[in-house]
């Protein structure tokens, strides 16, 4: 007769699987194995890769995540990342008199043409 030892003492910090005479521990996705063949401990997914993340990869409890540098967005397959126009956003702080240029990650605000003498502006 077989003694399923994973419902008489659970040996296993995760999943136990019964086996004739003997047992088998598994362990949840993000996790691994141990030598002891008993404990799981967290897999760390962003030093399998450097692409994992196009730009921040952060290493979590079973999982990981990606993160953005200021002034761009995470997409949709949180991985990716994409430059925010703060210009179409209006999210900027130019003048009026300025002009708001977007640049990667940030914008910049640039000052009206100014022509020097013996040169005049003839167009806006």
């Amino acid at each position: 007769i077989d003694v399923n030892e994973c419902t008489s003492e659970n040996p296993c910090t995760q999943t136990c699987v019964n086996t004739y005479g003997s047992f088998l521990c598994r362990c949840e996705p993000g996790y691994e194995l141990e030598a002891d063949g008993v404990n799981c401990s967290d897999m760390d997914e962003c030093s399998f890769s450097e692409f994992l993340c196009q730009h921040e990869c952060v290493n979590g409890p079973g999982s990981y995540y990606c993160i953005c540098p200021s002034g761009y967005n995470l997409l949709d397959d949180s991985r990716s990342c994409q430059d925010i126009n703060e210009c179409e956003t209006r999210n900027f702080t130019c003048t009026p008199q300025q002009t708001c240029f977007n640049i990667p990650g940030e914008y910049k605000c640039l000052d009206p043409v100014r022509c020097e003498d013996p040169y005049i502006q003839i167009n806006e």
